[in-house]
């Protein structure tokens, strides 16, 4: 039987992903003078003042870190990406690229060994006769070993649009950690153990998953008060 372990555990409410990741722009609005000499409107402030609208490769991403999600297996503790079949309009390709691993002792995000796996994503009329009833298995992530606690941030691509994925798996008894994250990090329920987690701010994975890039952020800061 399988269940899915939602992500959005230790990030608050929203997809993980698909929150963390999307900026939130308060939408422009200008009050009419009312004046009886205020400007036409094509006197109105510039359109450049406006929030920039999202791009069509922003939305694909956004689109697809929420149907892309973690599930997990109850019979064999075994986890993977799926798509839903009802989100599935149409075929398409899904690669992984990268596995990452948060370290809760070095406080640091290191990079596991991955092999490049690619996957024909297929309409759910489709799918193999022993697939998933109700999902559509993109990759099997066997860098989580059954009944392991932690965190772990998965980088893919569907049909060259990149994407990522934070998955944890653990107790969530306690909450994220309250105040305003330390520049570059992110307030998550660190998991210690299956039935043990605490509150920390850490690195940002969008920022600290990058080969050659920052390894360590201040995600040993401690938690407001």
């Amino acid at each position: 039987m399988a269940y899915q372990f939602l992500s959005r555990a230790g990030l608050g409410t929203g997809a993980i992903l698909a929150a963390a990741l999307a900026l939130s722009v308060p939408a422009w609005s200008a009050e009419p003078a009312a004046d009886s000499d205020a400007p036409a409107k094509a006197d109105a402030p510039a359109k450049a003042d406006a929030p920039p609208k999202p791009s069509a490769d922003q939305k694909a991403r956004e689109h697809w870190e929420t149907v892309v999600l973690f599930y997990g297996e109850e019979d064999t503790g075994e986890w993977s990406l799926r798509i839903d079949d009802k989100n599935i309009r149409e075929r398409g390709w899904f690669e992984l690229m990268e596995m990452w691993h948060y370290d809760r002792e070095k406080k640091t995000w290191e990079k596991l060994p991955t092999e490049h796996v690619q996957t024909a994503i297929v309409m759910p009329k489709d799918k193999p006769s022993d697939a998933p009833e109700g999902t559509e298995i993109l990759v099997q992530l066997r860098q989580i070993r059954p009944q392991t606690a932690g965190i772990w941030y998965a980088k893919w691509r569907v049909d060259g649009v990149d994407g990522a994925t934070l998955m944890r798996v653990g107790s969530t008894t306690v909450g994220p950690p309250k105040g305003k994250p330390p520049k570059g990090t992110i307030p998550m329920t660190v998991p210690i153990t299956l039935e043990k987690a605490e509150p920390a701010f850490i690195p940002d994975p969008r920022i600290n998953c990058m080969v050659g890039g920052a390894a360590k952020s201040d995600g040993d800061a401690k938690p407001a008060e």
